[in-house]
C-alpha cells in the first residue's frame, strides 16, 4: 500500500476520535445528549467531513505526483527509406564524418575539405534535416565547431551561424530535445528498459518530447532516450 494512503487513514482516524471524544464518547443513559447551541447542527457530521477532506487531499496530492514528470525510456532501430528525419532541437554535440568533398559555412566564410573529415559542433541550436539516401542540411548557430580536431571558434560572438549541405557518412547528436518526431519506419522499438517492443513495419511512429542521442548512417538511425508518449498506427503508449 501506499505510503500516502496509509497516511491519509491514519488522519482520518485520528480526526474521528478526536472528534468523537470531544462531542462526549459513548452515551450509556439512554438519554439524549445535551445540544451545544453554538455547536452547529451536526458537530458529528463536521468531523467526518474533516476526515473525508483530510483523506481525499492526500490522496489527490499522492495522484498528482505520480503524473507530474512522467516518462518512458526508449530506444529504436529503425530504416527510413525515403524518409526524412526533421530536427528542430538544440544539442549539446554533433558529430557529422564525410567521405567525399564537401563544405560548411560559417557566417560569410565557407570552407572547404575532402577525403574522410570530422566536423564537431558544439552546443547546437537550430534545424537538421537527414535524408534516407545519407544527405544532410544543418542549418543553426554553434559555440564551437571542429574540423578533423582543429578547433574553429566565433571571432567576435558567443555562437557562429553554420550551415551544411552534403553527403555525409554517419551523424551522431547527443543530449538533444526533439520534441516530437513523426515518420515512417521499419524496424524496432524498445519501452521501459525491455518491459515492451514493438516490431514495426513500414508503420507511422510519433514520438512525443524526445530527448536524447542518436546514432544515424543512411537511412538507419539508432535513438536512446526519454519521451512522454509514443503513438504507432493502433497503439498509444505513455
Amino acid at each position: 500500500m501506499d505510503w500516502k494512503v496509509i497516511a491519509a487513514l491514519v488522519v482520518a482516524v485520528a480526526i474521528v476520535v478526536s472528534g468523537f471524544l470531544a462531542s462526549g464518547g459513548v452515551n450509556l443513559t439512554g438519554t439524549a445528549p445535551a445540544q451545544n447551541p453554538s455547536a452547529g447542527a451536526n458537530p458529528t457530521g463536521d468531523f467526518f467531513s474533516g476526515a473525508k477532506d483530510a483523506v481525499s487531499n492526500l490522496l489527490a496530492g499522492s495522484v498528482s505526483e505520480k503524473n507530474v514528470n512522467r516518462t518512458l525510456q526508449v530506444s529504436g532501430s529503425f530504416s527510413l527509406e525515403n524518409e526524412v528525419l526533421r530536427l528542430n532541437t538544440p544539442a549539446s554535440s554533433v558529430v557529422l564524418d564525410f567521405n567525399a568533398p564537401a563544405s560548411m559555412d560559417i557566417g560569410n566564410e565557407r570552407i572547404n575539405f575532402s577525403g574522410e573529415t570530422k566536423i564537431s559542433i558544439g552546443n547546437f541550436t537550430g534545424k537538421m534535416d537527414i535524408y534516407s539516401n545519407a544527405t544532410a542540411i544543418i542549418d543553426g548557430s554553434a559555440e564551437t565547431i571542429g574540423v578533423s580536431n582543429i578547433g574553429i571558434l566565433p571571432h567576435t560572438q558567443k555562437t557562429a551561424p553554420i550551415r551544411i549541405a552534403a553527403s555525409v557518412r554517419a551523424i551522431k547528436i547527443y543530449n538533444a530535445a526533439a520534441g516530437s518526431l513523426a515518420f515512417n519506419a521499419t524496424g524496432s522499438l524498445n519501452i521501459g528498459q525491455g518491459k515492451v517492443i514493438l516490431k514495426v513495419s513500414d508503420e507511422s511512429v510519433r514520438i512525443e518530447n524526445y530527448k536524447g542521442s542518436f546514432d544515424i548512417s543512411g537511412a538507419n538511425i539508432n535513438m536512446e532516450g526519454l519521451s512522454t508518449k509514443i503513438l504507432l498506427e493502433k497503439i498509444v503508449i505513455g
